[in-house]
């Protein structure tokens, strides 16, 4: 089970990996066929009375555009002809006339924190040719204006793709978040392995998957991706879900406030320095936040600060959820040595009372032939003296108690009854098991110690001793083994939201080495079940013994 377990995870990451990857894969478009540049054929600009007056490219470009209005023209043959006219008009007051027909007009500006272009496009399919373009163009200013604008014929926009799928910023910042995504796809994944599933790092996927995807479709998802996903994936609402995402995570790891405290301190500590270097330095740095605050506060667009708050958040939350994956695996692993070494304890601990009980065995033969040489005495009349050494010898023969032939068992059955009776109770076993048995000693050990030790522990913590009580059944049929171990208690014990029991044997009297018996008893395709009533506390198995030579 547990492996099925890890190859479905296993299987899960793989088919998310792919699924990011072919998702960005759609915005490296490779095409063969770019548009066409076209180049103007004349300049001239006109003065305050209307007069025009022709200009030289040299000319022209010597000139530092102003309040003047330009006009460009150009012709369009069969060499440059395509579907549309694609013109960028940002920064500028801008009349495209085809022939002698107006067809476009804007006055464009965007704010000066956003590096973008806006572009227009006039279908010129079915015009007869040669067709003239002719340009009016007053430059407006910005840092986004591109002067003169730039004129290209294209069949159809998703002709730029090839260019935008190199040079958009959006691949960068999708790209990041894509990472931060498989991260904690792989943290969720391996909780769920370790049987403890980290269900709040749902809201943190949602999280990192809305940022990769807004990111990149905002840029260039209109030539990349089919219309409505486009739209889904663009939509502000999507903002408003990553603040939910985030209270839920929030919420869900409330009790690790302070972690979050240091590290959303440790990251506004290094944004602050860096920041205070970059204004001490006039880096672009610090004049790209300021104008950001500023166009911020004068335009009241809410949209980028939501989104630049939802990144730090995400990478906050993302820290946290590292570090606290981190811990638990670190937890995880120092679970697993002192399980090993408890393990080991308990096998060199079985070696001592099997070497006790071989010994006990060779003093009861011993004793036999006492016996024996006694009854011999008496019957050369030494009676007395020979009635009392039998007595005592007989005695001592007795208060080693043997449960089964089992060797193994039968130890582990005499060392738990040896220190029940220091307790001032008597242990209730019965053993009815084969001599020798298709499963380690170390596994026997492991599971029969830890029941033993945590009953024995669990009933230590009764004061009076006449309520202490332990009963112990082992019974074999076939190849099933069954366990059945049930002892009193003073406190409860206490079980997790999965229904395991809690670890905490100094606290509870019982938990502590639960793990390792309940992967003995998966290992033999059995179940590890815990229940308790009012003053019972109860721990049983069966396991299915493997078959010798399989």
């Amino acid at each position: 089970m547990k492996r099925m377990r890890h190859a479905l995870c296993i299987c899960a990451l793989l088919a998310v990996s792919i699924a990011v990857l072919l998702f960005l894969n759609v915005f490296t478009a490779d095409a063969d066929k770019t548009a066409n540049y076209i180049e103007f054929a004349s300049y001239s600009v006109q003065g305050a009375d209307g007069s025009s007056t022709e200009l030289t490219p040299d000319e022209f470009h010597a000139l530092t555009p102003g309040e003047q209005t330009f006009v460009f023209t150009a012709v369009i043959t069969e060499d440059n002809y395509d579907d549309y006219i694609l013109v960028t008009p940002t920064g500028m007051e801008l009349t495209v006339l085809l022939g002698d027909t107006e067809v476009y007009r804007s006055h464009s500006m965007l704010p000066e924190e956003v590096i973008d272009q806006i572009t227009a496009r006039v279908p010129i399919r079915g015009l007869e040719l040669p067709l003239t373009v002719t340009m009016e163009c007053r430059h407006l200013g910005g840092a986004n204006a591109v002067f003169p604008p730039v004129v290209l014929t294209t069949s159809d926009m998703t002709e730029m793709r090839p260019n935008l799928s190199w040079g958009h910023r959006g691949g960068i910042p999708a790209g990041a978040f894509a990472v931060i995504f498989m991260i904690l796809a792989a943290l969720f994944l391996y909780s769920i392995m370790e049987e403890n599933p980290q269900f709040s790092l749902i809201a943190l996927l949602i999280a990192a998957f809305v940022l990769m995807v807004r990111s990149i479709s905002l840029e260039s998802g209109y030539l990349f991706l089919p219309e409505w996903a486009n739209r889904l994936f663009t939509r502000r609402e999507l903002l408003w879900l990553l603040l939910a995402a985030f209270l839920v995570y929030f919420a869900a790891n409330i009790r690790r406030i302070q972690l979050f405290g240091w590290s959303a301190l440790a990251s506004v500590v290094v944004f602050g320095g860096t920041y205070w270097i970059s204004h001490a330095t006039d880096g672009a740095f610090a004049t790209a936040v300021n104008e950001f605050i500023g166009s911020w506060i004068e335009y009241g667009e809410y949209t980028r600060p939501m989104y630049w708050i939802s990144v730090w958040l995400q990478m906050v939350c993302a820290a946290v959820a590292g570090i606290t994956t981190v811990r638990s695996i670190s937890g995880h692993i120092a679970r697993e040595q002192t399980l090993a070494l408890k393990a080991e304890l308990a096998m060199e601990n079985y070696r001592v009372i099997e070497e006790q009980s071989r010994h006990d065995a060779e003093q009861r033969h011993e004793f036999k032939n006492h016996i024996s040489a006694l009854r011999l005495m008496l019957e050369q009349g030494k009676a007395d003296d020979a009635e009392k050494y039998l007595a005592q010898l007989e005695e001592r023969s007795r208060t080693v108690m043997k449960y089964t032939e089992n060797v193994a068992i039968n130890a582990i059955l005499q060392n738990a009854s040896a220190r029940a009776k220091e307790l001032g109770f008597l242990l209730e076993a019965y053993a009815k098991v084969d001599e020798n048995l298709s499963i380690p000693e170390s596994d026997l050990c492991g599971l029969l110690f830890n029941m033993l030790d945590n009953a024995i522990e669990a009933v230590e913590q009764i004061k009076d001793p006449q309520k202490r009580r332990i009963i112990l059944r082992i019974n074999q049929r076939e190849t099933a083994l069954g366990i059945y171990c049930a002892n009193s208690y003073a406190a409860a014990p206490v079980f997790d939201h999965s229904g395991k029991l809690r670890s905490g044997k100094t606290e509870r009297g019982h938990g502590l080495g639960a793990s390792q018996m309940e992967r003995i008893a998966e290992k033999y395709h059995g179940r590890l079940d815990f229940s308790y009533s009012e003053d019972t506390f109860i721990a049983q198995t069966v396991l299915f013994l493997p078959c010798v030579g399989k």
